[in-house]
């Protein structure tokens, strides 16, 4: 409080005497007043640095605001004064405003350096504040040129700085920005979770603006979903409560753009046509780019869906250069991918490759799948925090409801204590003479023991420390040289994606110009084959990565297993039937029915994987048999294989990845030894079994089994 005070008291002191001194500067601009007050307090003597410094801030400022290139140079100045002096708060102003600078001149990877120092000084000296703000800025950065996962994390930390000050309009913002980030990754579930929470918020604080916003955002993710009705309940209220508010046009065009999209996506385009067309209108009388690109967008779809190509790539190429112009890579991803589609649909093959080949250079510019699972991975640490402040303001309340009732328990007994002093004086002297002697024995034996028992849990738990110390050391050196082998793997496997996606890409257009009936379609078709083959082999690659990395999110039900095995059964019918191979699942049984509780993705890809290994070594004209019983309290489940079966010395390494056996597919087929660890992976994950039975020349059977399903 004596800091505020002594910056108030020469704010007062130099604006009394500019007053008097000049009665017409009050005409000049606010940054010609900074000029003057800086001018004033560099004549004074002793310098009052810490005036100059919070002056050279604001002079910054404001020139910041109105654009002047001489921004810069105050707040430089103002930077370099503060590192001389001790003001930390003024300091940490600096260098925000460095941030701001580079941030509003695009160069965000340099605002980012000013952001992350002033962000570690804020947390240092505990400005909460500041640290909310500086985190917002860090995510609108990384934002900025799509780096969502760092993106995210910014947000999720500054909405904890937010929650802890605690700012309720700010920590709304943080949840938006959260929400939009998932929303832009298409994580519309959980974009709806955290748009719905900022909906809520903003009933609570009477929020209209927020609220249809809010509103929007609830609406158009429902609409992604597929779920029209909600979408239209939701935008609807909003554009009633903006014709109510009046002067805020963005945020109705917006909304008038979202109900245009439910009735494109439900076909209806001439009543789209009419939403667009009236969001377009106001997005040109406000000149809002970022409503400009996303209602341009939507003509280009809905004029593209009727097949008029000329006006939707009219439309197209609008939004294109407008979010071109804003440099958000995000939308100019969403408009390259959609004029690669009017083209292809216009039989322009070779504008359609070219913005395809755009499009897949910023969408392989990050990885999509990794930033998902990190936007989980930092979704629950948000959760985990919100659930660890919750849990410490229950303990705060335990601990003062325990301070009040020992405040009245300790009234009572000195009100019987004094009751008794009065009743019978002598018998409580007798008493305490008595006993004095003896108490003090008693006190002065149990310390002598309490003394030693504190001796040696001090010492059990100095050797405690230092193993705990030595285990924590070897476990970060394990962590450090796993973490260096995922690098590698996930580096090599995501830079060979980009160039097979490429690959396809151009094979699939020039299918597209050549007649199906010439030769060259089989190569092709062939080629094609092949890359599927090879991104198979990548795609395994990374999923055992994320599997080594426990980043597995489970989403158990009820499944019926005989219902399971049936569809891998039919997907594999062709590939069979290749090799003359009989497929073999008994019917459905009337009174038994295989029910258990398991992930149905994850189920699909140990069967696919059984099923394929199965056909790979089966020899042609033979049968692949699965069979499904009871056994016990589980579901068991064997697949068994005519062909040559697997040795005792291969069954010991049966499960590990990238272990290549002795016995080989009986028609050439591809196989990188990385199936069976992943299927073993996946039931470890769901709490099952697997185990194998073979010998040489007598075929192979793999029996899984799972927890069955309490009725």
């Amino acid at each position: 409080m004596a800091y505020l005070r002594l910056r108030l008291s020469h704010y007062f002191t130099l604006t009394i005497a500019c007053l008097l001194s000049f009665p017409l500067y009050c005409q000049n601009t606010p940054s010609d007043s900074l000029f003057y007050l800086l001018k004033q307090a560099r004549r004074k003597t002793p310098p009052d640095h810490q005036l100059q410094l919070n002056l050279l801030n604001q002079i910054g400022e404001q020139l910041l605001k109105e654009g002047s290139s001489d921004a810069l140079k105050y707040i430089r100045q103002a930077l370099v004064l503060g590192n001389k002096t001790n003001y930390r708060a003024d300091k940490l102003r600096s260098l925000i405003m460095f941030g701001l600078y580079y941030q509003h001149n695009d160069h965000p990877q340099k605002a980012i350096e000013y952001f992350n120092e002033a962000l570690n000084s804020a947390k240092k000296n505990k400005f909460h504040a500041r640290s909310a703000e500086i985190s917002s800025h860090l995510g609108e950065c990384y934002r900025s040129f799509n780096e969502v996962q760092s993106s995210i994390y910014h947000y999720f930390e500054a909405a904890s700085f937010y929650r802890k000050i605690p700012d309720d309009k700010g920590y709304i913002k943080a949840i938006n920005n959260i929400a939009g980030a998932f929303y832009d990754i298409r994580e519309y579930r959980k974009s709806l979770k955290y748009f719905k929470q900022v909906m809520e918020s903003a009933e609570k604080l009477k929020d209209d603006r927020a609220l249809m916003a809010a509103l929007n955002n609830v609406g158009s993710a429902y609409n992604e979903l597929g779920s029209y009705e909600k979408a239209l309940e939701y935008l609807k209220k909003g554009v009633k409560l903006a014709n109510e508010q009046q002067g805020k046009p963005r945020i109705k065009g917006a909304l008038l753009s979202s109900i245009g999209e439910v009735y494109l996506k439900q076909k209806e385009y001439g009543v789209a046509l009419e939403y667009f067309d009236k969001a377009w209108k106001i997005a040109r009388e406000v000149q809002y780019p970022h409503l400009m690109v996303i209602v341009g967008r939507d003509l280009a779809q809905a004029y593209a869906a009727q097949k008029n190509y000329p006006r939707a790539l009219t439309y197209g190429l609008s939004s294109l250069k407008t979010s071109q112009r804003m440099k958000d890579v995000h939308q100019m991803q969403l408009n390259y991918a959609l004029l690669s589609k009017i083209y292809k649909q216009d039989q322009d093959f070779k504008q359609a490759l070219f913005y395809y080949d755009k499009y897949h250079r910023l969408h392989d510019s990050s990885s999509h799948n990794a930033q998902i699972e990190a936007m989980r991975r930092l979704e629950l640490k948000h959760q985990n925090a919100q659930k660890e402040q919750d849990i410490k303001l229950l303990i705060q309340e335990k601990e003062m409801q325990k301070a009040r009732f020992q405040q009245k328990q300790h009234t009572i007994y000195l009100s019987i204590i004094i009751f008794l002093v009065l009743l019978i004086p002598a018998l409580l002297y007798y008493r305490y003479h008595r006993n004095k002697t003896h108490t003090r024995i008693l006190f002065e034996e149990r310390n002598k023991v309490i003394a030693l028992q504190n001796e040696k849990i001090q010492s059990q738990t100095y050797h405690l420390q230092r193993k705990n110390e030595e285990l924590n050391t070897k476990n970060q050196e394990l962590t450090d040289l796993n973490q260096e082998k995922n690098l590698l793997v996930s580096t090599l496997a995501h830079d060979l994606r980009s160039p097979v996606n490429q690959v396809k890409g151009l094979l699939q257009l020039t299918q597209l110009t050549i007649n199906p009936a010439d030769e060259t379609a089989n190569y092709l078709q062939k080629a094609l084959q092949s890359t599927d083959r090879l991104r198979d082999m990548i795609d395994r690659i990374l999923d055992l990565k994320v599997l080594e990395e426990k980043q597995l999110s489970m989403q158990l039900e009820s499944l019926d297993l005989h219902d399971v095995l049936t569809e891998v059964v039919q997907s594999f019918a062709d590939a069979a039937q290749k090799k003359s191979i009989t497929l073999y699942l008994p019917p459905a049984s009337l009174d038994a029915s295989f029910r258990a509780y398991l992930d149905k993705n994850y189920t699909l890809q140990i069967f696919e994987n059984l099923l394929s290994n199965a056909i790979k070594f089966s020899p042609a004209h033979t049968q692949v048999s699965i069979d499904l019983q009871w056994h016990q309290n589980k579901v068991r489940i064997t697949v068994q294989d005519q062909g040559p079966g697997i040795s005792t010395e291969d069954q010991t390494r049966l499960f590990r990845k990238f272990q290549q056996l002795s016995a080989r597919p009986t028609a050439g087929e591809t196989s990188i030894g990385l199936g069976l660890s992943i299927v073993k992976k996946f039931v470890d994950a769901m709490q099952g079994e697997i185990w194998c039975k073979s010998a040489p020349n007598e075929g192979c059977s793999f029996i899984v089994e799972f927890d069955r399903e309490l009725s």
